[in-house]
């Protein structure tokens, strides 16, 4: 999704969840744009720690694997 489109759905939730408010419009882009450059920051200081981490991005990808389920055991009369 490009940035605008992203903002501007920001924008539009921030003005639903104020009650509608007529004339705010440029308060509202600016603060999801402050939302916006926020959750950018937070998604950059994550890959920096996949990088820097690698080892813990293994272990949860190994410790998320099943099992093979044992074979069925035939009942002997």
């Amino acid at each position: 999704m490009q940035h605008d489109d992203e903002v501007k759905q920001i924008a539009y939730k921030i003005w639903e969840d104020e009650g509608h408010p007529q004339g705010r419009d440029e308060d509202h882009w600016f603060r999801a744009e402050a939302v916006w450059q926020e959750r950018q920051a937070q998604t950059e200081h994550m890959a920096d720690d996949v990088v820097s981490r690698p080892d813990l991005v293994a272990s949860k990808v190994v410790g998320k694997r099943k099992q093979a389920p044992e074979p069925a055991r035939q009942c002997k009369e």
